[in-house]
């Protein structure tokens, strides 16, 4: 339930009755009143989830553990990998990993933003890129805090590479 309370200024006062809690909201004038109503259904939802909670001793609200790992899916979208150089060096980027359980959630964030970057699933937990990419993809670990559960490697040779060869578009390597 919220109302108007007044108007002053540049500012609009704002009622809330939030978990029994009433709470004052202040606004910029020119947000309207169904995107307050959208805005505090929105914090409504992040507070009975559990992703942002109320710190009573601080008087204020942050995130939980839970809506960590949720902002953290938000800090990968911008990442991208370089333009592939005009001629490739011969060598695989493997990205390896082993990610507890616990951590299914940015595992599987993990693995989808890998597949949407470009790279080749080869096998259980392994992914593998034909270019230069070591350095983003340690920082998309860090991004997810999973410095700790990956690994990424540069190999001279991958076998068997045909089938990576013409996934990539790379010429064989013994007509190079």
């Amino acid at each position: 339930e919220s109302s108007l309370i007044e108007k002053e200024g540049s500012r609009i006062f704002y009622k809330e009755k939030l978990l029994g809690l009433t709470r004052l909201a202040l606004l910029p004038v020119d947000v309207s009143i169904a995107e307050t109503a959208a805005l505090l259904r929105s914090l409504y939802r992040l507070i009975e989830n559990e992703t942002i909670l109320y710190d009573a001793k601080r008087a204020e609200w942050k995130l939980s553990e839970k809506g960590e790992r949720r902002a953290r899916t938000y800090l990968i979208k911008d990442l991208e990998l370089p333009k592939p150089p005009l001629q490739w060096d011969r060598k695989w980027r493997i990205a390896s990993f082993d990610v507890p359980e616990r951590s299914r959630l940015l595992r599987d964030i993990f693995r989808r933003k890998l597949q949407s970057l470009g790279f080749a699933y080869i096998q259980r937990s392994m992914w593998v890129y034909p270019f230069p990419c070591e350095e983003e993809i340690r920082d998309l670990a860090h991004r997810l805090g999973l410095e700790n559960d990956i690994v990424v490697a540069v190999a001279h040779s991958l076998s068997p590479s045909q089938r990576l060869l013409k996934r990539f578009k790379l010429p064989s390597p013994h007509k190079i």
